[in-house]
């Protein structure tokens, strides 16, 4: 959840004079038109108009108020500032780190996806393609790929999808579709280990009657 009093650099008892006052002067320093359409102040005057938007409005600021203080009930924090594809590494980043510590054979599947959704949504993957920053786009794909031969199957498919749709380099989808492979192969011998081990017994098995008699 956005904390638009931190966005328009107001304390949550401003009023709505001052939030007026506050959305014109960041909105002239953050200005398409000012800052020659740099994307990373595009989306800066976007979230700044959105934050006017909601406290202007009395039925949208209530509803917003009312999820503000459910939030900080719980101890979250709100985000003061735009997603952007550097935002957005730094998430990919964190689920790298949380998908490194997990154990294979006790993962929380929902957990893992939940996870996944909240750094590859819709929403962020639009940004990355919308920004199309390439050396932050090849990134966060190689930073997955090794990922996904980790992962099982199902949840691989998942990752690859998902970083499949984000514009990278021939080099990153090679590695990302190697990954997949991986953990399909991966997949079949954890079936088939069981049924080799017992055959393997069987086997000595009979070669120790064999020999014995």
């Amino acid at each position: 959840m956005k904390d638009y009093y931190k966005i328009l650099e107001l304390p949550p008892s401003a009023t709505l004079q001052e939030v007026k006052s506050a959305y014109r002067r960041l909105a002239h320093k953050y200005h398409p038109d000012k800052s020659q359409n740099d994307l990373y102040a595009l989306a800066q005057f976007n979230i700044i108009k959105e934050a006017y938007e909601v406290l202007t409005d009395p039925a949208r600021k209530e509803e917003y108020l009312h999820n503000r203080w459910y939030m900080q009930s719980r101890g979250m924090k709100g985000e003061s500032a735009p997603v952007t594809p550097v935002v957005i590494m730094r998430k990919a980043l964190s689920l790298d780190k949380f998908l490194s510590q997990l154990d294979p054979d006790r993962m929380d599947a929902i957990a893992v996806k939940s996870q996944m959704k909240d750094v590859f949504s819709d929403e962020n993957i639009d940004i990355l393609n919308h920004f199309n920053e390439t050396e932050i786009n090849n990134s966060i794909v190689s930073l997955m790929s090794r990922n996904v031969a980790q992962l099982p199957y199902f949840l691989a498919q998942e990752l690859a999808s998902l970083n499949e749709r984000i514009q990278s380099d021939k080099t990153s989808k090679i590695s990302l579709e190697r990954s997949l492979k991986l953990s399909a192969s991966n997949e079949r011998w954890g079936r088939m280990h069981p049924w080799l081990i017992t055959l393997i017994a069987v086997l000595i098995c009979v070669f120790i009657y064999a020999i014995s008699r």
